[in-house]
């Protein structure tokens, strides 16, 4: 059965530089940000992402992709994984007694210009957390610019 929207309790994206998780299932994200500071442009940039789903979608497999919007418009599939990743709603995780995920990726993102990207985390297609992350080049030191 395809996932409704309506199912979702709570859907949340994370972006952050390091993430532990323990043997019990625990995950902590290590320095949270919304906004990277580039060198260069166009650049590729690796994000690290923890992404928490509760829902009580009916059982079975759902297909979890993550996009990111450019600040064009254009959206970019951002996946960074080989094989397709499905999750299942009736198994119980750390997360609590309401069923849900909790999925932790690393996502590469082709950035060819300053401004603020828009990544969703996306369930059978339909959107189910979404999050943002603004790029700014980083002034040069000889530029003058503020440092």
């Amino acid at each position: 059965m395809p996932f409704d929207a309506a199912y979702l309790f709570s859907g949340v994206i994370l972006t952050c530089d390091r993430v532990l998780q323990e043997k019990d299932g625990t995950i902590s994200a290590i320095r949270l940000f919304d906004l990277l500071r580039v060198p260069q442009l166009p650049i590729q940039v690796e994000v690290r992402a923890v992404i928490l789903l509760k829902a009580t979608a009916p059982s079975g497999h759902h297909l979890f992709e993550m996009s990111a919007e450019h600040p064009d418009g254009s959206v970019k599939k951002v996946t960074a994984i080989d094989d397709p990743l499905y999750i299942d709603f009736a198994s119980k995780t750390a997360l609590g007694s309401k069923p849900g995920a909790q999925i932790v990726m690393e996502l590469g993102i082709a950035v060819p210009a300053e401004g603020t990207y828009i990544l969703r985390a996306l369930i059978d297609g339909v959107e189910a957390a979404r999050t943002s992350i603004t790029l700014q080049l980083q002034p040069s030191p000889q530029s003058g610019g503020p440092r």
